[in-house]
């Protein structure tokens, strides 16, 4: 049984705006439905018997300790300006 329908995955590819052949359709609902039919699978395990997520500690997490100096750093870099490195802008 099909767990995704031909009109949701023209609804998907005109919001991510993609074009896909008819044969390319009928693979996407095959493989979908899939994988909705495995989370579907998952969902009936009984996980009664497992114990609540241990939250993590900050103190859990390694010490933040450069391997290398500033200078180490820098050597390789294309352009750098005051101990930093200068990237090109990405976002405007």
């Amino acid at each position: 049984m099909e767990k995704i329908t031909r009109e949701e995955i023209d609804r998907l590819a005109d919001l991510s705006e993609l074009s896909f052949s008819e044969e390319k359709k009928k693979s996407m609902i095959k493989d979908i439905s899939g994988i909705i039919s495995m989370l579907d699978e998952c969902a009936m395990v009984d996980t009664s018997s497992v114990g609540e997520p241990k939250a993590l500690k900050i103190s859990d997490l390694r010490q933040d300790v450069p391997k290398c100096d500033t200078f180490d750093a820098l050597t390789n870099a294309k352009n750098t300006e005051d101990n930093f490195f200068v990237v090109p802008r990405q976002v405007e």
